[in-house]
């Protein structure tokens, strides 16, 4: 008995699609599994990564912590222009550890002039303040005055300085250091007059 044609047709048809559904089922499954495999790599990956990731973070924070420490440092060494009047106050104790009379006698801000002498305005965030005084008490005092005015804890130096004695009529003299030479009768007392220059914040 023969078989029509058509019903030959739609017999290779159903097939043709079965195959069709078969194949395009293998490709999803293997597009899923494929998906999978990329997912566990990434993941792996960073799992794998994760040290480094933690070591550079703790690395990061190191340095973020050891620059802030220098930022504070440097700020603690440099007053704000507001401050400067705590600078003063600081200068007033110390000479008073000496047995110092201190007179701070000036106080000028740097300026800064162009080529024609015209004044520059200030636009850095760091300025010098000039400091003009005089300190009076004993020549060895005022020695180890200055030497405490050089190594405070601020950005500042001793840009001039002149020691001298004050004679017995109010005159002025070259200083002399009292010595343990059995001669040495007396103290002539002194006066140091100095020039500082003390770096100011501008905030």
């Amino acid at each position: 008995m023969k078989i029509p044609a058509q019903k030959k047709w739609m017999v290779f048809t159903t097939k043709l699609g079965v195959v069709v559904i078969l194949i395009g089922a293998c490709v999803w499954a293997w597009q899923q599994v494929y998906n999978e495999k990329i997912a566990m790599y990434q993941a792996q990956k960073a799992v794998n990564e994760l040290p480094e990731q933690i070591s550079g973070q703790a690395a990061l924070k190191s340095d973020l912590e050891r620059h802030e420490h220098d930022i504070n440092r440097f700020r603690a060494f440099t007053p704000t222009r507001d401050g400067i009047s705590e600078f003063v106050s600081r200068l007033e104790e110390e000479s008073k550890k000496h047995s110092l009379t201190l007179s701070v006698t000036d106080i000028t801000e740097g300026q800064k002039l162009d080529d024609q002498g015209l004044p520059i305005p200030i636009s850095g965030p760091l300025n010098e303040v000039r400091m003009t005084g005089t300190a009076y008490g004993q020549p060895q005092e005022l020695i180890s005055f200055l030497f405490t005015l050089e190594h405070m804890p601020y950005l500042v130096r001793v840009i001039d300085w002149h020691l001298q004695a004050i004679s017995t009529g109010g005159t002025t003299a070259a200083a002399r250091i009292p010595t343990t030479s059995k001669e040495q009768t007396s103290v002539v007392p002194g006066q140091l007059l100095f020039t500082l220059g003390l770096t100011v914040r501008y905030e």
